[in-house]
C-alpha cells in the first residue's frame, strides 16, 4: 500500500489506523524513517545482520522485516531510500524471504508493507532516483491524503482534540476551551505544515494559556500575519448567536472572510473567487453575521527611525 500526501498530513496516523482495524492488529507495528539514514544503517535496520558480518557487529541483530513478521512495517519518506536498498527490498517483496547481512540462509516472512512519501514517485522514476519495478510492486493500493487546507471541517475538532491531549500531558485538571475568535483564525489559516503544525500550535497555546480559554493572543503572531493580506484587519469571530454553526458552516464562513479580505472587501469579487452567486454570497453574509472588519488604529511613523 502506498500513501501519498504533503508532509504532516497524517500518513503515519492513517497507517496505524489501517493496522489497528485489520486482522494483524495484535501483531507488531514497526516503522522506519528512510530520510537522513545512510545506506549501511538502513540495510542493518531493515534486514538485520549476523555476528561478525562486519567490523563492530559483535552480536546478531534481527531486522525490522523479520521483527514485524505477521504484522505491518511502515516505510516513512520512502522516496529517500537509497537505490541499492530498493533493489534488496524488491527481492524480499518478491520472494517473501529476508537474508540478514552476512547470513547464508534466508528466512520466510509475512509482512504487510505500507509506504508513505511526499514526493511524486513517478517523477522520481523518470529521474532514475527510484526503481520503476519497486514503484509498481508497492503501488498495489494508492491513497492520497488531502492537505488540511482542503479538509477545513476537520480543523476545529482536531484542534480541540489536540488541546485536550496537551492539557493532559501538562497535568492540567481541565483543558481550556477554544474561543470563537481563535477558532475563526484557525479556519482561515492555510496550514502549510498540516496536522503536525496544528498539533504544535495547540500544544504551544495550552502552555501559554493560564486561563480557561485559548484566545487569539495565544496563537503565534507570525502565523496570524498570514491570515489577512491587509495590514490592520482583525479576524472577526462569530457573534454569540452564531456559535451554533456546524463545522462545515464555520469553514465556509472562514473562507468567505478570507476571500473578502483578499479582494478588499469587494463582495462581487469575493463571490466570484469562491464560485458563489452574488445573491447567495450576500445572504450568507447576514446568516453568518460577517460585518466589515474593524480597522486597527495605526501608530504614526517614528521620526528618524526611532520609536
Amino acid at each position: 500500500m502506498l500513501l501519498l500526501g504533503e508532509t504532516g498530513v497524517g500518513k503515519e496516523v492513517m497507517t496505524r489506523a489501517i493496522h489497528g482495524m485489520s486482522p494483524r492488529a495484535d501483531k507488531p507495528f514497526l516503522a522506519l524513517n528512510c530520510a537522513g539514514l545512510s545506506e549501511g544503517i538502513i540495510e542493518s535496520e531493515l534486514f538485520g545482520h549476523e555476528k561478525g558480518s562486519y567490523t563492530g557487529a559483535t552480536d546478531s541483530k534481527v531486522g525490522l522485516l523479520e521483527a514485524a513478521n505477521g504484522g505491518t512495517l511502515f516505510f516513512d519518506e520512502l522516496g529517500e531510500m537509497p537505490l541499492p536498498i530498493q533493489a534488496k527490498l524488491l527481492r524480499v517483496l518478491e520472494t517473501r524471504e529476508v537474508l540478514p547481512v552476512g547470513g547464508r540462509k534466508a528466512r520466510p516472512i509475512d509482512v504487510r508493507i505500507i509506504a508513505a512519501t511526499n514526493r511524486d514517485l513517478e517523477v522520481e522514476v523518470e529521474r532514475g532516483t527510484f526503481r520503476r519495478d519497486l514503484f509498481y510492486r508497492l503501488n498495489g493500493i494508492s491513497i492520497t491524503i488531502p492537505p488540511l487546507r482542503e479538509r477545513r471541517s476537520e480543523i476545529e475538532p482536531l484542534a480541540r482534540m489536540f488541546i485536550e491531549r496537551a492539557a493532559r500531558a501538562c497535568g492540567r485538571a481541565a483543558a481550556p476551551s477554544l474561543s470563537a475568535e481563535a477558532c475563526a483564525a484557525l479556519l482561515a489559516y492555510d496550514w502549510p505544515g498540516n496536522l503536525r503544525e496544528l498539533l504544535n500550535m495547540m500544544e504551544r497555546a495550552v502552555l501559554l494559556c493560564d486561563g480557561a480559554e485559548i484566545g487569539i493572543a495565544h496563537l503565534p503572531e507570525e502565523k496570524l500575519q498570514d491570515l489577512v493580506s491587509s495590514p490592520g484587519v482583525r479576524i472577526t469571530p462569530p457573534s454569540a448567536g452564531m456559535r451554533s454553526l456546524n463545522a462545515d458552516e464555520r469553514s465556509e464562513r472562514a473562507r468567505m472572510v478570507a476571500a473578502l479580505d483578499r479582494n478588499g472587501w469587494n463582495q462581487s469579487r469575493a463571490a466570484e473567487e469562491l464560485g458563489m452567486p452574488r445573491r447567495t454570497f450576500i445572504s450568507k453574509l447576514a446568516r453568518y453575521d460577517i460585518p466589515r472588519p474593524n480597522r486597527v488604529a495605526r501608530r504614526p511613523a517614528p521620526e528618524n527611525g526611532v520609536a
